[in-house]
């Protein structure tokens, strides 16, 4: 199967890009630990997940869960 094809029905079945998909899991798997972690950084919860650019993560987080990944750990105290 291409992946142009894979792409295809992985979006027809999902909704999403796989990519799109995989950013999702990551997301959901850091605001998991920043609620659970204690006195961790931020940028150190999100370059275990593979994301460098803190500005484009702060975005990404906030089009996912409607809030900052500060206001999340903010929450767990």
């Amino acid at each position: 199967m291409s992946e142009r094809t894979l792409d295809y029905v992985f979006k027809e079945k999902y909704q999403v890009s796989p990519i799109e998909y995989i950013k999702a899991i990551k997301l959901n798997e850091v605001k998991k630990e920043l609620l659970q972690s204690k006195e961790q950084l931020i940028s150190s919860v999100a370059a275990k997940y593979g994301f460098w650019h803190m500005w484009q993560f702060a975005a990404d987080f906030r089009k996912r869960f409607g809030e900052l990944p500060s206001e999340v750990q903010k929450r767990r105290a």
